[in-house]
């Protein structure tokens, strides 16, 4: 009956906006059990719960959110044009942490024969360009930076695509690419320059690159299928495309909007039920939340992937999933069946792997077609 009330108070409270004290309310009205659930949570960290259209019903956990994704209000603030702008130094310093992941890169390219050095390298995703510059600074003898403005447009709160919306968001982009510029030589940031293109349609050339990369893009392209085909169109034959990727179903690929308070929360919810959850338990964050989850987030299983780029007519080298062992022990025993029964093709791995690397190659010889008995 408390823990009734107690998650009435807290809805309501966060209801009117004023999601800073929903945080402690629960701690205020606790009632003195302190039995520990199935999952590790006891009674005094739970605020309510939320049934879900299977009629099972979910507790929602005071801070969850905060531990897995601990920056997520920033994605509320809205920043004028400009305000992202960042020094000379930090930007110099933002180069040099890529450079260092740009390196592991280059070695696992090694390992296949195939390097960065001396290629033309197109950047799905690039953002302010620190990585396309590090790339550059690795050896790459041509660099181009890639990405959309209308993706951050849509996570932004209140943002609507327009072509104003756009035309803002690219000067935007721009800015910080310019701040970057100065950060490195002359000589490096004349072998960079960027494009507004979307890998789902490109307009680069057919055959007209030698190397694709990509961090933490492959989750959100809204046509995973044809980005596959529009790669490899756009590679030349012996081509290799490396991603780095935060799956949707691993515990924090509900990224800073749509990681929920509970477990794997967004990955075990229908699209129906997600969006009664906004509407019940974060009434305020209904738009943005909403937005991203359908528009910049999809549902791509490791076998999804693989599907993907050999229909498109890749060989698949390798996909490595960087499995977080904690992860494996805080997954409850029922995420893996809620999962599967939405998405068939997940597994263990999709779970519990934050980050996958994935290297494909475009063979110099078509394959040959399957025989037909």
């Amino acid at each position: 009956m408390i823990r009734g009330i107690r998650g009435y108070v807290v809805r309501s409270v966060r209801a009117f906006g004023f999601d800073r004290l929903s945080r402690h309310l629960p701690k205020l009205l606790s009632d003195t059990q302190d039995s520990v659930s199935g999952d590790g949570f006891s009674a005094a960290d739970i605020f309510g719960h939320f049934r879900d259209s299977q009629g099972k019903e979910h507790p929602l956990i005071i801070g969850l959110r905060d531990r897995i994704k601990p920056k997520w209000r920033t994605m509320f603030q809205t920043l004028e044009t400009g305000e992202r702008l960042v020094s000379v130094a930090a930007a110099a310093k933002s180069v040099d942490t890529w450079s260092r992941r740009v390196s592991k890169v280059e070695r696992l390219l090694s390992m296949y024969s195939a390097t960065l050095k001396g290629k033309t390298v197109v950047e799905i995703g690039a953002f302010a360009g620190a990585t396309s510059f590090a790339l550059a600074r690795a050896g790459a003898a041509r660099v181009i930076g890639t990405d959309i403005a209308s993706y951050y447009i849509r996570q932004t709160p209140g943002g609507v695509v327009s072509g104003n919306s756009v035309t803002a968001k690219s000067q935007e982009l721009k800015n910080l690419q310019d701040v970057l510029r100065r950060a490195v030589g002359e000589e490096i940031r004349g072998r960079v320059s960027f494009l507004e293109d979307n890998i789902c349609s490109s307009s680069l050339e057919s055959e007209s690159t030698e190397v694709i990369v990509s961090w933490e893009v492959l989750e959100h392209l809204i046509d995973p299928s044809q980005a596959f085909e529009e790669m490899f169109r756009v590679l030349k034959p012996g081509g290799i495309a490396f991603h780095e990727y935060n799956p949707f179903f691993s515990q924090d690929g509900g990224h800073s909007l749509c990681t929920l308070d509970f477990p794997w929360g967004h990955a075990r919810l229908s699209s129906g039920d997600f969006k009664r959850y906004l509407r019940e338990v974060r009434p305020s964050e209904q738009e943005v939340a909403g937005r991203f989850y359908f528009e910049n987030l999809n549902r791509m299983t490791t076998a999804d992937l693989r599907d993907y780029a050999v229909d498109a007519g890749f060989t698949v080298l390798s996909i490595v999933p960087w499995i977080e062992h904690r992860h494996f022990d805080e997954l409850p025993l029922d995420v893996l069946a809620d999962t599967k029964y939405l998405y068939p093709s997940c597994e263990l791995t999709d779970l519990i792997s934050p980050t996958v690397w994935v290297l494909l190659r475009k063979e110099v010889r078509p394959r040959e077609p399957l025989s037909s008995y």
